[in-house]
């Protein structure tokens, strides 16, 4: 009954290795999103994303960097590469975004917000009038 069980086991851990690569391959885009979102709660999410920048490389696709209007709370998927998301922004407190993102909801669509200086607990924007 044992031999049953851990033969099950290791079928059951090839088919999921087998089913892993076969989708970041397929859907390398989809793939690396869901690994930056699990890597945001490791014990030690900078060196969990670092990792995942690195095998993002060979497969052409470039992780974003935060932008006060393109970024999402969460890492998003931006043509062909993926945006920094703000909530794995690191030292930036829970109110600040929560500041950030009622203001993003005030922009007009074809607002040319581009520089954020953020400091502290302050979030100050340039907007070109």
């Amino acid at each position: 009954m044992r031999n049953i069980h851990l033969i099950l086991h290791i079928h059951l851990a090839q088919a999921t290795t087998a089913l892993t690569i076969w989708c970041k391959f397929k859907y390398p885009l989809e793939f690396f999103l869901c690994c930056l979102e699990a890597a945001r709660q490791s014990p030690e999410p900078v060196s969990e994303i670092s990792k995942i920048h690195k095998e993002m490389q060979e497969f052409n696709i470039k992780l974003l960097r935060p932008h006060i209007t393109k970024s999402q709370l969460n890492f998003s998927i931006e043509g062909n590469d993926i945006r920094f998301g703000l909530l794995s922004i690191k030292g930036i407190a829970d109110k600040s975004i929560e500041k950030l993102s009622k203001f993003k909801m005030n922009i007009p669509p074809n607002s040319k917000c581009s520089k954020a200086l953020i400091r502290r607990n302050y979030i100050i924007i340039y907007c070109a009038a």
